[in-house]
């Protein structure tokens, strides 16, 4: 930075092999803080992500965020998205409470289903042929 601010006026260096062995221990330090602050981020993240009950995966892609019922008491965010390590119907969806922020009902989230939602979920992913593609489609049709 001292170099940069003096613009024009490069001050002359009486040992320049010395300032760059200077200038590349630093920008070794300086890189091995910031791989240590981003271990520690990734590590908190991971923590965090243990602790909230619809933490998305990096599978997890969303696609919609719908606002249903705006204005009434029963407004709520229907935020769905779609998991490829699970056998949906659909998408995958929750449901968030829009004045609080609070997630209302994680029925339909991939990986946090109930025993019954879950394999509901399966059956229907089966028979609608969402699951799989083209290859399911046909050896369900076969069957």
């Amino acid at each position: 930075m001292r170099l940069i601010s003096v613009g024009d006026k490069l001050p002359q260096l009486d040992e320049p092999r010395a300032f760059l062995t200077t200038t590349a221990k630093r920008l070794l330090v300086d890189r091995g803080r910031r791989q240590a602050v981003e271990q520690a981020y990734l590590a908190e993240l991971g923590l965090l992500a243990e602790q909230l009950p619809c933490f998305p995966s990096p599978e997890e892609v969303l696609q919609a965020v719908q606002y249903r019922a705006p204005g009434t008491l029963g407004a709520t965010v229907r935020v769905s998205g779609n998991d490829a390590r699970f056998m949906l119907r659909r998408e995958g969806f929750l449901l968030m409470s829009p004045v609080t922020g609070q997630i209302v009902d994680t029925s339909y989230v991939p990986g946090k289903q109930n025993s019954w939602t879950e394999p509901v979920s399966a059956a229907f992913s089966l028979h609608f042929g969402t699951f799989g593609g083209e290859p399911v489609r046909w050896a369900y049709l076969a069957l």
